[in-house]
C-alpha cells in the first residue's frame, strides 16, 4: 500500500500532526445546511484508524480543537483486523463517526452504505471543493456512478528514490536532470543499474543497482493500464503486446541481468530494501514518499526522487489513503468539519509538518520547506509535478483482494524463472476475466 501509516512531526507549526487520507462508500442521502455556529457545538466524534503512531493524530485533533474547542476527538486505534471490525461495528448499528479507510475498500463501504455520501457538502462548503483535489483522486474516493465517499487531506506515491553520490561516483548524469531533459528512459535505467551492480569474482553482491518496483507501473511506463477501469473493470490488459515486453524485461532484468535486488537480507545482509539504501549498498529503490520520515536521518549521501523511467510514459502510483464519516451519524455536520480539516488552509500545514504531501497550495508550500530541512535530500521540486502529470492507480474494483491474488499468484512462475512471460500473462487473463465475467465489477 502504500498508504499513509507512519508520520512525521515536524518541527515548524503549533499542532505539528496529520490526519491520513481514506475513501469508503455508501449511497444516497443528502446534507442538511450547515448548523449557524458549530464552533460552540458541544459533542464527540469517534474516529478509528489503523496507523501505528496515535500522536500524530493527537495532534491533528489539537489544531482542529483550536477552532472546535468543545468538540472531543476520541481515537480508536485498531492496528490489525481493522476492516472486519468496522464491519461488524457498521452491522451492529454502532459505527464510528469517522474512520480511516484505504482507496481498495471504496467500493465495498460504498455499497454496503456505511459511509456517508459527500457531493452535497462539498458543494455547500467555503472552505473546500471536490475540484481541489486532482481527477485521478476524485476517482479513486468515488463509487462507480461518480459519488464521492471521502476527502483526501494529503497524498502518497511510489517513487523511484535514488543515491546520487553513486550515480555521480560512476560517472552517471543525475537522474533528475535526464527527467528534465526528457531522457529518463528504460536504456538510461538499464545503463545505470548495470554499472551500479557490483559482485565479487564468486557472484556476491556488494552494491545492487535497484529494487525491482511495482509491476504494474513498468507496464504502465511502457503504455497499458493493468485493467480497462481501475474502480469497475470489464477485463483485464496483460495479455496486450505491451504488457508482456514489460514483464519480459523486468524478468530480464532480475534473473539474467541480476540488477534487482531479491532479497536485501540473503543478498547484502541488511533487514529490508530500506535499510540497505541507507547504507548505500542499493543504489535505487521504490519507496512511498509518505515514509520520507524514515529517511530523514541519512547523512552520508545526498538522494533524490523521480518518476518510473518512461518507454512511451513517465509514471508513479498515487495513493494515500482518505477520511470518511459514517451514515449511521447524528453529528454529520460536525463530522464534516473533521474529516475536511487537513485539506483547509489553516488544516493543512498540519499535514505539512507531519511530512506528508497535500494539495491545499499554502500547506504544500509548507511540505516543501519542512523538505529542505532534511540536508541530505535534493530535488524536491520533482514531487508536486510528478502528483499533476503521472499519477496511476491501483485497481480499486469491489473484488480487488481476489483480482489482486489471481495475479499475483499468476505472476510468481516468472519471477522464478519457471515460465516465460507470454505463458504467465495469458493464464493471468484467462483466470482474471472468467472471475470478472461471474462477479461483475
Amino acid at each position: 500500500m502504500g498508504i499513509t501509516r507512519r508520520g512525521f512531526i515536524g518541527g515548524t507549526g503549533a499542532a505539528g500532526g496529520g490526519l491520513l487520507a481514506v475513501a469508503c462508500g455508501a449511497d444516497g442521502g443528502t446534507a442538511s445546511p450547515p448548523a449557524a455556529d458549530l464552533t460552540k457545538k458541544e459533542t464527540k466524534l469517534t474516529f478509528m484508524f489503523w496507523a501505528p503512531r496515535v500522536d500524530t493524530f493527537q495532534n491533528s485533533a489539537k489544531g482542529f480543537n483550536q477552532r472546535f474547542p468543545k468538540v472531543q476527538i476520541e481515537l480508536l486505534q485498531q492496528p490489525s483486523d481493522f476492516h472486519p471490525k468496522l464491519q461488524a461495528m457498521v452491522a451492529a448499528g454502532n459505527p464510528p463517526e469517522t474512520w480511516a479507510l484505504e482507496l481498495q475498500k471504496t467500493q465495498s463501504y460504498a455499497r454496503m452504505g456505511a459511509a456517508a455520501p459527500l457531493s452535497s457538502y462539498y458543494k455547500r462548503d467555503r472552505q473546500v471543493r471536490k475540484e481541489d483535489l486532482p481527477e485521478l483522486k476524485q476517482k479513486q474516493l468515488s463509487d462507480t456512478k461518480g459519488e464521492i465517499y471521502g476527502t483526501s487531506p494529503n497524498m502518497s506515491g511510489n517513487f523511484i528514490h535514488y543515491n546520487l553520490d553513486l550515480f555521480r561516483q560512476a560517472g552517471l548524469p543525475d537522474p533528475y536532470d535526464l527527467w528534465k531533459q526528457d531522457r529518463w528512459t528504460w536504456d538510461a535505467f538499464l545503463t545505470a543499474v548495470r554499472q551500479l551492480t557490483k559482485r565479487t569474482a564468486d557472484g556476491k553482491a556488494t552494491q545492487i543497482g535497484s529494487s525491482a518496483g511495482i509491476h504494474r507501473l513498468w507496464m504502465n511506463a511502457n503504455g497499458v493500464e493493468e485493467f480497462d477501469s481501475f474502480v469497475a473493470p470489464t477485463k483485464v490488459n496483460y495479455d496486450r503486446p505491451e504488457a508482456i515486453d514489460a514483464l519480459s524485461w523486468l524478468a530480464d532484468l532480475r534473473l539474467k541481468q541480476q540488477v534487482f535486488v531479491t532479497s536485501a537480507q540473503n543478498e547484502l545482509g541488511y533487514r529490508d530494501t530500506r535499510d540497505a539504501f541507507k547504507a548505500g549498498k542499493v543504489a535505487m529503490a521504490d519507496f512511498y514518499i509518505s515514509e520520507f520520515s524514515l529517511l530523514a536521518d541519512i547523512s552520508t549521501f545526498s538522494w533524490a526522487v523521480v518518476p518510473y523511467p518512461k518507454k512511451k510514459d513517465y509514471v508513479i502510483d498515487s495513493s494515500g489513503s482518505g477520511l470518511a464519516m459514517s451514515k449511521a451519524n447524528k453529528e454529520l455536520d460536525v463530522s464534516w468539519e473533521w474529516i475536511k480539516f487537513g485539506m483547509t488552509r489553516e488544516g493543512s500545514p498540519v499535514e505539512a509538518d507531519n511530512l506528508l504531501f497535500v494539495v491545499e497550495p499554502e500547506g504544500q508550500k509548507r511540505y516543501i520547506e519542512n523538505l529542505k530541512k532534511i540536508t541530505s535530500m535534493t530535488h524536491q521540486d520533482t514531487i508536486a509535478e510528478a502528483f499533476k502529470k503521472y499519477g496511476r492507480s491501483r485497481l480499486l474494483s469491489v473484488n480487488e483482494p481476489e483480482l489482486s491474488k489471481i495475479i499475483n499468484d499468476g505472476i510468481a512462475p516468472l519471477w522464478k524463472g519457471e515460465q516465460p512471460a507470454p505463458t504467465v500473462a495469458r493464464d493471468i487473463t484467462t483466470r482474471a476475466n472468467e472471475f470478472i465475467k461471474a462477479n461483475p465489477q
